[in-house]
């Protein structure tokens, strides 16, 4: 939740959240919004410490989200398990 509010402080960040690959130990954010990777990343450095800081990152162009409107988690691990492969 600290991660995703930080991402949510960067004025081209949309909608955030983030996921953790358990397997490789990586914090995965997936973000809607106009902003690289790279600035995105340094902008998440003012807002929390350098460990905090996802590993990888993915643009969408919509989040997927559950029946009640939030975002939809199992969707984004799934969506993450398939560019993996």
């Amino acid at each position: 939740g600290e991660i995703e509010a930080a991402m949510d402080k960067v004025p081209e960040i949309v909608r955030s959240c983030c996921i953790f690959d358990t397997v490789k130990s990586k914090i995965v954010a997936f973000y809607e919004g106009d902003i690289e990777r790279r600035p995105l990343a340094k902008a998440l450095g003012q807002y929390v410490p350098a460990f905090m800081v996802p590993n990888v990152f993915r643009q969408v162009e919509r989040m997927p989200l559950t029946k009640n409107g939030k975002i939809d988690r199992k969707a984004l691990t799934a969506m993450y398990q398939e560019e993996k492969k």
